[in-house]
């Protein structure tokens, strides 16, 4: 214990230390950037005297971290040599993974801003952000340097390392979401432009540069060059980090971030097809001399299928691969992802039922303030959730047909359990607001509210009864038989096979490991029992 507290004392303070001059250097190398055409238009040039200030303070800053820091680094090279196996230390790990971790993400981020800032017209400012990335990758790296003087290969060590290696691929890929859409967006509106005529201007004003002229979008064509380098940018680094065969054992803990990985891309495709299936059915069934609806301000979804296109693909080829397969098995991999995106394509459904319960309550119980405007959404909502049924039959055969139960039985629990909550949810506020309006305190909009809270109830006891009674028929509440008991054994000489029955009772009755069973069998064969 204390010397385990010593360790987390050590490399704190040496990372911390670390931090310190890192963020005096990437200061620096900003003002010194800041005084090239990487400061972009919008901004004026720093002067001699703040890049004189912020050399100074990086100095500095390197100065103290190099003494203070270097002579906890040498306490921990000396502790690193009176330990036989530095590499299994769970303090050292933890720390430099989180570290390493930490630095890897924030320069990839500023990196990938850098280029999304960047445009033909230099307007944007490149300086800071560049300065970022460039420091902080330096400090990746040396901490990588360090941690890889003693890799670990057991034990909590080796999952901390697994889980850096694994949560900032996961978080990579969200990082990837967050800049492959915008840039999509940008193409879409540049050609747009390009096509339509639409007036734009290239510039716009700043502190220093002001600007007179008339209100109309910017173009977004200079643009498309630095936000695609981005995604390009973080699409490397993704992948190499998702690398399959990463480590030679297998691991469940990379098996569950991959299938939430595969779980954030379904989970954005739907965003796109709930927009999509928006868009697609106020252009069919407008009104007669109404405009059609306004795609790149309201129904934007290609940039959505694009990443979830990307995502799904990438985390299926994955899982797909042998080795990745190991830990599960490729029946409960294969099921694993059926479970997965049926019950995330089980949202919109549900929730479109509720919308659509919603819009018929409201039909029969008009409200003069209040018009029913969900039947499109509901509608949208309720065809992109479509896919769940097939995708609960086909978890449903492949259940039937490997005997692998966990997936089904998580996909069925968990739509039980969002049933279950969502009737106690809509019953409670039901009651209080017919309740609350029976004793003379309504709510404001009781009926409104009323209304929801009904059709939350609604359509919670169709999920919730639905899985209610699949769950009683599948079986999902029998509790695991208890072993039998081991046949009493006497001191006479038992017959061989008897002996051997005995054993293997005891092994599927589960009292004995499958190792623990081999043993007393090669046992009873030396005593020569089995003959």
């Amino acid at each position: 214990m204390a010397r385990g507290l010593y360790r987390v004392y050590l490399y704190v303070v040496t990372i911390a230390l670390c931090i310190f001059a890192t963020v005096g250097i990437a200061l620096a190398l900003g003002a010194i950037l800041a005084t090239t055409p990487l400061r972009g238009t919008y901004y004026g040039a720093n002067g001699a005297s703040e890049v004189t200030q912020q050399i100074i303070f990086a100095v500095v800053a390197v100065l103290i971290a190099a003494l203070i820091g270097g002579l906890h680094y040498w306490l921990i090279r000396r502790d690193m040599a009176s330990d036989p196996q530095p590499g299994a230390s769970g303090v050292r790990s933890l720390l430099l993974n989180l570290a390493v971790g930490g630095a890897t993400l924030f320069a990839v981020g500023m990196g990938a801003s850098a280029l999304q800032s960047y445009s033909f017209n230099n307007q944007n400012d490149v300086a800071t952000p560049l300065a970022a990335s460039i420091a902080t990758l330096g400090l990746a790296l040396l901490l990588e340097w360090e941690r890889r003087r003693a890799t670990p290969s057991h034990g909590a060590a080796l999952i901390f390392q697994r889980l850096r290696i694994d949560g900032v691929g996961l978080i990579l890929g969200i990082m990837l979401a967050s800049f492959v859409i915008p840039a999509g967006m940008q193409s879409e509106t540049a050609i747009a432009q390009a096509t339509s005529g639409q007036a734009c201007t290239n510039f716009v004003g700043g502190p220093y540069t002001p600007y007179s002229g008339p209100e109309i979008a910017q173009c977004a064509g200079p643009f498309i060059l630095g936000h695609w380098l981005a995604v390009a940018l973080i699409l490397i680094v993704w992948l190499a980090y998702l690398r399959p065969g990463a480590f030679d054992q297998k691991s469940t803990i990379r098996a569950v971030i991959l299938l939430i990985g595969f779980a954030v891309g379904v989970g954005v495709a739907l965003n796109g097809l709930v927009q999509a299936f928006g868009y697609i059915l106020r252009l069919l069934f407008r009104s007669a001399g109404t405009s059609a609806p306004d795609y790149l301000n309201a129904f934007n979804f290609a940039p959505f299928l694009v990443y979830g296109a990307i995502a799904i693909g990438v985390y299926l080829w994955l899982l797909r691969q042998p080795r990745e397969q190991e830990a599960l098995g490729p029946d409960a991999t294969r099921l694993s992802l059926r479970a997965v995106a049926g019950a995330l394509f089980a949202v919109p459904f549900w929730v479109g039922a509720f919308m659509l319960v919603e819009n018929v309550l409201l039909s029969i119980l008009p409200n003069p303030t209040l018009k029913a405007t969900y039947w499109y959404d509901a509608s949208a909502a309720s065809i992109a959730g479509i896919p769940y049924i097939l995708l609960a039959l086909w978890l449903a055969a492949g259940t039937r047909e490997t005997g692998v139960k966990g997936p089904r039985r998580a996909f069925d629990l968990a739509l039980l359990a969002a049933g279950a909550l969502a009737t106690a949810g809509g019953l409670a506020t039901l009651i209080y607001a017919v309740l609350t309006s029976a004793l003379g305190v309504p709510l404001p909009n009781w009926q409104d509210v009323a209304r929801v809270a009904g059709s939350i109830l609604i359509a919670g006891l169709a999920l919730g009864g639905l899985y209610l009674w699949i769950s009683l028929r599948e079986g999902q509440f029998v509790g695991t038989p208890k072993p039998q008991a081991a046949p009493a054994t006497t001191g006479e000489p038992q017959p061989a096979n008897a002996l051997l029955s005995g054993v293997l009772a005891k092994l599927a009755g589960g009292s004995i490991s499958q190792d623990e069973a081999s043993r007393e069998i090669l046992d009873l064969a030396r005593r020569g029992s089995l003959t």
